[in-house]
């Protein structure tokens, strides 16, 4: 999971590039290649979730909501 604290990111996954601002959160599935630029100085929460209990039909799955 990130979830945008303060600042401007722009997040590729799954053929998408969405921008997210405060209180935006994505969540990308075990192993989907992602990338992440910072559009600007940003702070963020980075969660990582144990794999071994994903289910492997969520592997490429990707969330995405952004904020207000």
């Amino acid at each position: 999971l990130l979830h945008v604290l303060d600042g401007r990111l722009d997040v590729t996954a799954a053929g998408r590039t969405i921008e997210l601002t405060p209180g935006g959160l994505v969540h990308l599935g075990t192993r989907c290649p992602h990338s992440v630029l910072a559009k600007e100085p940003t702070r963020l929460v980075l969660t990582m979730l144990d794999s071994r209990v994903v289910a492997e039909s969520e592997a490429a799955y990707v969330d995405i909501r952004t904020g207000p």
